[in-house]
């Protein structure tokens, strides 16, 4: 795993809009592009999270199994005011 995948599978919280990300191999399970979602449920300890597609379709999807991740943030992180990030 990489730093940028661990981050954007540490910030996939409940609630999180995502979207295909680089290891999307499911189709159009997502609906038609650009396929946003929101995180249903929490990120399991084997890998997999559940996302429910603005069409209402819901699924599973990789974030850390298998080395794949099959979303990625739709939207920035909430700024943190007051905190200076260095990278």
């Amino acid at each position: 795993m990489d730093g940028f995948h661990d981050y954007d599978s540490a910030m996939m919280k409940i609630g999180t809009r995502v979207m295909r990300g680089v290891d999307w191999k499911w189709g159009d399970q997502d609906g038609p592009a650009p396929g946003l979602g929101r995180v249903i449920g929490e990120l399991g300890e084997d890998g997999w999270i559940r996302v429910q597609w603005d069409t209402s379709s819901t699924n599973s999807y990789r974030m850390g199994k298998e080395g794949k991740y099959d979303l990625k943030l739709a939207e920035p992180p909430p700024a943190h005011h007051g905190t200076q990030w260095v990278g």
